[in-house]
């Protein structure tokens, strides 16, 4: 199950955190469209911590 709002967070900011965690954008995304459940986690973390941020 794809996120709802999985563009909600600007790509810059998105492939910026995969880097730094050093992650593979173009397997994270291929897996995340695939419903990989640890993708998804990732995903919805950084979601959270976006959108938290943006409430500030």
């Amino acid at each position: 199950m794809l996120p709802d709002h999985i563009n909600d967070i600007p790509p810059e900011i998105l492939y910026t955190i995969l880097k730094v965690l050093g992650i593979d954008i173009g397997e994270f995304m291929y897996n995340l469209l695939n419903d990989s459940p640890q993708e998804i986690m990732i995903y919805a973390r950084i979601y959270a911590l976006y959108m938290m941020q943006e409430q500030q």
